[in-house]
């Protein structure tokens, strides 16, 4: 029968169990077993099941959002609803084994892992991506066929020989539709009703079930806490979250080579942009954010050896030149980001952070100097990140091999790296500053946006500002560009940090309005 072993997530609990394709059911089922395993839970509802000759009552729990992985973890589905029932109308018996198709030549390769559990889900036709075939595997008239889909290979047409204990069993399949009794379907509306009222009142609030973090997000977290500690420099350094420890790279140097030369021939016809992009990567070495290559290190034979191409990006209101590293770049077949876990949404929302600035009289705002370049990369891993540059920009010179010393703009890890480095440095030195000082850290900032109001007096605000400075400096990050609508506190910030308001008025007669994240 149609039965695959597959791997049932929720959270951090993984579940192995084998799944049944009936083809015959417009829904899905999980046993209850399952569901205890999962530790998942839903509305107590019950449900009218119509099988070939009856119809039956009967309770169950409706479930939300199941995930269910391919066996290695490589794909998966989402059945977004389920009904949980005593029992699937499979057994074990049923599952097809490598014994039953290592006779088939074009079955053979197909590995079969055995589980030693039971048959815990039945996933309807109303799952499509769990019957939609990615390969087929097709032999001579008669015999089984396979194909291959999200969850895994699924056999067709397995036949046992038949033996005396054989039993002949028909309409085992237990449904072919369901119908929700109309007073469910009722409690489900106003449910539904009462769910979007509440959150068009409190949208920061959602009261939907929060999204949990995926196998992967896990791997992410596991891997950057290992790694994460300050260096001699005081800042954070996180090992590159590769999802593969033994992933192999090709060897991308002529790629990266040919892109330098098409911006050779950019900066030829503008000199403007080739200055300020030369000024731009002065400063990337100038601040340590990048190296040369050590000479002993540049012929290195290494599995993980990249070279990341780059180009220029302008700010369209503030003309501002910014190198991006495009890690996206792809050399037969594969990219720098492929390889990367890109971890979970550490980022507060927008809407929260603008709401939270709105509540207190006083606001502050700052940012954090060039926030991703403040998380460090292992000596060990910056081969990874090579790049070609001329030095200062000379292009009558051979480029010469550099390679970036901190996660960089472009990376599709480096927002939850340092996401994760500034919590870090709040939660870490929780014992230093009072609570409502290292929350401001966890609640207040937009990415690398500080966002911050509050009622406090104004000599108290000056303090907070001065507590948020030494905070986020202890993890490495330097906050600046600081602005606020008090005079007294703006005038408290020293002149260098401050931000593009500090030689404008502040006079009620002579109000200013400023941007707050774009808004």
């Amino acid at each position: 029968m149609p039965i695959v072993p597959v791997k049932v997530v929720n959270g951090c609990k993984i579940v192995e169990t084998y799944a049944f394709n009936d083809s015959g059911s417009s829904v899905c089922f999980c046993t209850h077993t399952l569901m205890y395993a999962l530790g998942l839970s839903g509305k107590q509802t019950s449900v009218n099941l119509q099988t070939m000759n009856k119809s039956n009552s009967m309770p169950t729990i409706i479930l939300s959002n199941i995930k269910v992985y391919r066996y290695d973890m490589s794909d998966s589905i989402i059945i977004k609803s389920c009904y949980t029932i005593d029992q699937i109308p499979v057994t074990k018996s049923d599952v097809p084994l490598v014994s039953d198709i290592s006779k088939y030549p074009h079955l053979e390769d197909i590995d079969i892992p055995e589980l030693n559990c039971d048959v815990g889900l039945l996933i309807g036709n109303n799952v499509a991506e769990a019957y939609t075939p990615q390969e087929y595997r097709i032999g001579p008239q008669g015999s089984p066929h396979a194909s291959k889909t999200a969850i895994g290979w699924i056999l067709w047409n397995v036949l046992r020989e038949e033996n005396e204990s054989s039993k002949l069993m028909a309409n085992r399949v237990l449904s072919n539709s369901i119908n929700l009794c109309a007073e469910i379907e009722q409690s489900q509306n106003l449910d539904r009703l009462v769910r979007t009222i509440i959150n068009l009142d409190f949208p920061e609030r959602n009261i939907d079930d929060k999204k949990e973090n995926s196998v992967l997000d896990e791997r992410f977290i596991n891997n950057v806490s290992d790694s994460i500690i300050l260096d001699s420099s005081g800042h954070y350094q996180i090992d590159i979250p590769f999802k593969d420890n033994n992933v192999v790279l090709p060897k991308n140097f002529n790629m990266a080579l040919d892109r330098l030369e098409s911006l050779r021939r950019k900066f030829r016809k503008n000199q403007k942009f080739h200055e300020d992009y030369t000024n731009f990567m002065n400063s990337m070495f100038e601040k340590s954010y990048a190296e040369e290559v050590p000479k002993e290190e540049i012929n290195c034979d290494n599995d993980r050896l990249w070279f990341i191409p780059h180009h220029a990006v302008v700010h369209k209101q503030k003309g501002k030149l910014r190198v991006v590293y495009d890690c996206s770049a792809k050399y037969r077949g594969v990219s720098l980001n492929d390889t990367l876990l890109s971890g979970p949404d550490l980022t507060n929302t927008l809407l929260g952070v603008l709401l939270r600035f709105r509540l207190g009289k006083i606001a502050v705002m700052a940012d954090i100097e060039g926030m991703f370049f403040q998380v460090k990369v292992p000596p060990k891993q910056r081969h990874s990140l090579r790049f070609l540059w001329w030095p200062n920009g000379n292009l009558s010179v051979e480029p010469k091999q550099y390679q970036m010393t901190a996660h960089l703009f472009g990376a599709v890890s480096s927002p939850s790296c340092a996401n994760f480095a500034l919590k870090s440095t709040a939660n870490n030195n929780s014992h230093r500053f009072n609570d409502y000082v290292c929350q401001s850290v966890l609640n207040d900032f937009y990415v690398d946006d500080l966002l911050k109001s509050t009622d406090l007096p104004e000599d108290e605000v000056v303090g907070l500002v001065q507590d948020l400075t030494k905070l986020c400096k202890l993890g490495g990050f330097h906050l600046h560009k600081w602005i606020s609508n008090s005079a007294f506190v703006q005038d408290s910030i020293p002149l260098a940090e401050r931000g593009k308001l500090s030689q404008i008025s502040l006079l009620e007669d002579d109000p200013v309005i400023e941007r707050a994240l774009g808004l």
